[in-house]
C-alpha cells in the first residue's frame, strides 16, 4: 500500500511538471505574434506611400505630439510599414458627390457644417422664414445640434422623387430636410420655407441630424 500511494503521487507531481512546461512553450511562441499584432495597430502614417500627406492636418500626425514608435513583426525590428489596405479617410471633397450638407457638420472628417461660399459684406444674419413645428409633451424644438441636411438634388432625380409638383418645376430648389423632436422629418424650400413633400412621421424623437 505505502509503494502505491508513492507511485501515484510521483505520477501527479510528473503531470503536474508536464502541464507547467506545456504552457510555458505555448507563452513562448505566442509572445511574437501578440507583439506583432498590437504594434500593428499603431501604424506609421508617414510611411504609408497611399496617402497623401497633405491632405491631412500636421495636428492628426503622431509626430506633432512628440510620440515615438517602433513597428515589429515577430523578433525583427522593421523600419517600414506598409498595409495591404488602406486605412483612412479620403479627402473631403470625394465624400458625396450630392451637392449639399449631407450631413452633420458636412463631411467625413466634421469640419464643414455649410457648403458653397456666400458674399456678405454687411456681416450679419438676418431672419428670412420659420415653420412651425409640433412637439412630444414637453419634447419640442430640433435636438441639440439642430443642423438639417441642405440638398441640391440632380434634376432628373428630383423629377421621380415625391416631391410637390410646383417644386419638381424649380430649377435650382434646396432642399431642407430635417428630423425634429416632435417625431417628424420635414422637407422645406430653402429659398421660402414653404414644404416641398409630405414630412415623414416617425415612431419617436429625432435628436439628430438625418444622415
Amino acid at each position: 500500500m505505502f509503494y502505491k500511494n508513492r507511485t501515484n503521487l510521483n505520477l501527479s507531481f510528473i503531470g503536474i511538471i508536464l502541464l507547467f512546461l506545456a504552457l510555458l512553450v505555448l507563452l513562448l511562441f505566442s509572445q511574437p505574434y501578440l507583439h506583432s499584432y498590437a504594434t500593428e495597430t499603431y501604424s506609421d502614417i508617414d510611411r504609408i506611400s497611399s496617402i497623401n500627406k497633405s491632405e491631412i492636418p500636421k495636428s492628426n500626425l503622431p509626430y506633432s505630439y512628440n510620440l515615438n514608435w517602433l513597428i515589429q513583426n515577430g523578433k525583427y525590428i522593421s523600419s517600414i510599414y506598409k498595409r495591404l489596405g488602406s486605412i483612412s479617410f479620403g479627402p473631403s471633397s470625394e465624400y458625396s458627390k450630392v451637392e449639399g450638407v449631407v450631413c452633420y457638420r458636412g463631411n467625413n472628417y466634421r469640419n464643414s457644417a455649410s457648403y458653397g461660399v456666400a458674399n456678405i459684406p454687411e456681416k450679419k444674419l438676418e431672419k428670412i422664414w420659420s415653420y412651425n413645428i409640433g412637439h412630444i409633451d414637453s419634447w419640442t424644438g430640433v435636438g441639440w445640434n439642430g443642423q438639417p441636411a441642405i440638398v441640391k438634388w440632380d434634376k432628373n432625380l428630383k423629377m421621380n422623387m415625391n416631391i410637390f409638383e410646383q417644386s419638381k418645376k424649380k430649377n435650382d430648389l434646396k432642399e431642407v430636410i430635417y428630423g425634429t423632436l416632435d417625431s417628424k422629418v420635414y422637407f422645406l424650400d430653402l429659398e421660402t420655407g414653404k414644404p416641398t413633400r409630405k414630412p415623414i412621421q416617425t415612431f419617436g424623437p429625432i435628436k439628430g441630424s438625418v444622415s
